[in-house]
């Protein structure tokens, strides 16, 4: 899932796109990066990443990319560093949302079958 989101976002953010329409709230383009960095995030540890530092690194990295691939590639999308620095702040809402739920020890239920498997 997490290597599905990561050729979505780029597939999205790449695609060309008309003139959009009015924005249902001031700022929703950021708000839309910052969720989508948080989702890949989440889903990322999720996956197996354990080191936080090197999914936020990488992800950091990843919104920078398509940011300057928007900006070089297209001819409909712009690069803009208030939208990476939404990235960022995603990828901080993500692994922050992580870590709580976490802490809360609701991480979820685990199949006991499951966790026997991989104690082998």
């Amino acid at each position: 899932m997490f290597w599905l989101g990561i050729v979505a976002a780029s597939v999205l953010a790449l695609w060309p796109h008309a003139e959009p329409g009015p924005p249902w709230f001031s700022h929703a383009d950021k708000a839309k990066h910052a969720l989508g960095f948080a989702l890949l995030a989440a889903v990322g540890l999720r996956a197996g990443y354990r080191s936080l530092a090197l999914l936020a690194i990488g992800l950091a990295l990843f919104g920078g990319a398509i940011e300057i691939a928007q900006g070089l590639f297209t001819t409909t999308r712009s690069a803009e560093w208030l939208d990476w620095a939404a990235d960022v702040a995603g990828i901080a809402l993500g692994l922050g949302a992580w870590i709580a739920w976490r802490a809360l020890g609701t991480s979820g239920v685990r199949s006991g079958g499951l966790e026997q498997e991989h104690r082998r």
